[in-house]
């Protein structure tokens, strides 16, 4: 595939009916093509028709999740896709092999946030291994490679996460193997 100028990003979600012990649980992108914010797309056309500021994001990781939203979505709690809507599952890895990211300025056109690799806001519970495999970055600020968020303070509630405080952005892993920079 070969997406130009998201907004969030594109990535996968994996949604699991009912978790099996020692089921292993991958998510996989292969051989995409995956480019900044493009100059002839604005988000604030100059005719003034409409002006929509966005921060941008090449690729959004994401996991697998205790899900009942099933394989098609037909109700509109399942939008957007990368919000969950259910805890981590264990045993699972991202494998993202052949990808391309190309263009990301530090920031966007109107100065906002431009980055290749960003996570989901949605991600606190748990995010697992993020393996790079053969992965090339052209043109890419070395500031715009990946933003890891600072976990919201609501999200350290006994509720959600118990005695832990879900901090899945301080808990990100991410890994680079045979990759261009």
């Amino acid at each position: 595939m070969t997406m130009i100028d998201n907004a969030e990003g594109f990535g996968p979600v994996c949604g699991v009916l009912e978790e099996k012990p020692g089921q292993d649980h991958f998510v996989k992108m292969y051989d995409n093509k995956i480019y900044g914010e493009h100059p002839d797309m604005s988000d604030c056309p100059t005719d003034g028709s409409f002006c929509i500021p966005l921060t941008k994001a090449g690729m959004m990781l994401n996991g697998c999740s205790a899900s009942n939203r099933g394989e098609i979505c037909t109700q509109g709690s399942c939008y957007p896709w990368h919000n969950l809507h259910g805890g981590g599952i264990n045993r699972q890895t991202g494998v993202f092999e052949r990808n391309e990211f190309y263009n990301f300025e530090k920031t966007t056109a109107l100065g906002l946030a431009n980055v290749a690799i960003t996570l989901s806001r949605f991600q606190s519970d748990y995010l697992p291994l993020q393996l790079f495999k053969n992965t090339l970055f052209y043109n890419v600020h070395s500031e715009s490679m990946a933003w890891m968020p600072t976990p919201p303070d609501a999200w350290a509630n006994t509720r959600d996460c118990g005695d832990f405080p879900c901090t899945a952005p301080l808990n990100a892993l991410i890994s680079f193997k045979e990759s261009l920079f």
